[in-house]
């Protein structure tokens, strides 16, 4: 995200990632906030789980396996992790949601979600559906 629309993201990127995480993972919707997904991002605040981590996500994950992984990992997704993990998802249960993810990474535009995102979406998928 922070590739494509910089360090400082959008308010309707941060809400549409908020709202993709409790549609494909319903039971993390707060019944108790007008939307159900303010406790990842309130636009109102500015605040919420998502806003606090794109912050410090970079920072975290340079911390705890240092430059040189961290480095390797972010130049190696795109042609290595990437195509192992859509592989892998391929043999999901098929739902609406795994098939958008999916769907995604032929056509980014058009479904709204950005590849590298509905991949790790996908991945996220693919640990609760073994569940």
């Amino acid at each position: 995200m922070i590739e494509v629309h910089g360090r400082i993201l959008p308010t309707h990127v941060r809400e549409k990632c908020a709202l993709g995480i409790i549609t494909l993972f319903p039971c993390l919707r707060d019944p108790y906030s007008k939307n159900g997904y303010e406790h990842y991002y309130d636009a109102d605040g500015g605040s919420g789980y998502l806003a606090w981590r794109i912050k410090t996500v970079d920072q975290d994950f340079t911390m705890m396996f240092g430059e040189e992984i961290s480095g390797k990992m972010l130049a190696r997704w795109p042609t290595f992790f990437k195509p192992r993990i859509l592989a892998d998802c391929k043999n999901l249960h098929s739902n609406v949601h795994v098939d958008d993810l999916l769907s995604a990474q032929q056509n980014s535009n058009e479904s709204g979600w950005d590849s590298d995102l509905s991949s790790i979406l996908l991945l996220i998928s693919q640990d609760w559906s073994q569940c």
